[in-house]
């Protein structure tokens, strides 16, 4: 944890099927946070159908 820390890295607590239950953020902000915001920022505009296009269409290629 503490090398988790001195090096700003987000830890993820799951449960054993996967579904996270804690999650531990530095104090400080990093590049994580700073895409956090934009991604709750693109939900409300034009980027989130953009790539949810392209996560689609990515994934039906694959079948």
């Amino acid at each position: 944890m503490a090398l988790a820390v001195q090096n700003n890295i987000q830890v993820v607590f799951t449960r054993y099927s996967g579904w996270p239950y804690a999650i531990l953020m530095p104090a400080s902000i990093t590049c994580s946070v700073r895409a956090r915001r934009e991604q709750f920022t693109a939900y409300s505009d034009e980027r989130g159908f953009i790539l949810a296009k392209r996560f689609f269409l990515g994934s039906s290629a694959k079948n």
